[in-house]
């Protein structure tokens, strides 16, 4: 049996993510979850506030609510997460579409950022790409990231760990899409695959999220 381990960069359990991100992958594969800040009391986190927008970081905490996080401190709590688990499992997966800077691993590392980057790039739209994030304070990085990459962008605040039944997600959805986005893009992975099915029939695009483009690349390095 193969054995991965999907590292946060909040606090585990995930079940709901990793459930989903299990979809894709082949029977008889065994996940083991991390979480950067497991073991961490909220005095602590709160001490490793974001200093700017640019290395802001928004997660979940065990209790299910939501926090921001300096992206310096997760890097290094993803550091050393991988550390202790990369003699125990087959490939290694961060749960985080934020660019980070290297992380050394032993075995197959999969960083969302660099997949997303390729994915979205090789998409030739009419129109811009329409991308939601979780906080208002990330809109502006991510405008300035994608037209590092070559792409027009549309982006909006929502986040999956506050919005109620989806609504706040399909209205976004809308929103981008009279903007004249072509396609939408969930950029965190606490949006859901029901709120991209929201999203879609908001929007009546293509909407892509990061959760499924990284499920398929995982089944790619297991099979």
């Amino acid at each position: 049996m193969k054995q991965i381990a999907l590292i946060t960069i909040g606090q585990t359990p995930r079940d709901d993510l990793v459930q989903e991100v299990g979809t894709w992958l082949p029977d008889g594969i065994s996940i083991v979850q991390a979480g950067a800040l497991d073991g961490l009391s909220s005095v602590t986190i709160a001490a490793h506030a974001p200093p700017t927008a640019e290395k802001t970081l928004v997660t979940q905490l065990q209790d299910g609510s939501e926090t921001f996080v300096d992206g310096d401190f997760a890097h290094a709590r993803l550091q050393q997460a991988i550390r202790d688990l990369e003699i125990q499992v087959d490939l290694i997966g961060v749960v985080c579409s934020a660019p980070f800077s290297a992380l050394a691993c032993r075995v197959p590392l999969v960083i969302p950022y660099r997949l997303l980057q390729g994915a979205l790039a090789a998409a030739a739209l009419p129109g811009p790409w329409g991308v939601l994030v979780p906080a208002a304070i990330q809109i502006q990085p991510v405008h300035q990231e994608f037209q590092q990459w070559g792409l027009n962008s549309v982006v909006l605040a929502v986040s999956p760990y506050t919005a109620v039944d989806n609504m706040d997600i399909a209205v976004a959805a809308r929103r981008l899409r009279e903007s004249g986005a072509s396609a939408v893009f969930l950029n965190c992975f606490g949006y859901t695959l029901a709120m991209r099915r929201a999203a879609e029939a908001a929007a009546d695009c293509p909407v892509v999220a990061i959760r499924s483009l990284f499920g398929r690349m995982l089944a790619e390095l297991v099979n």
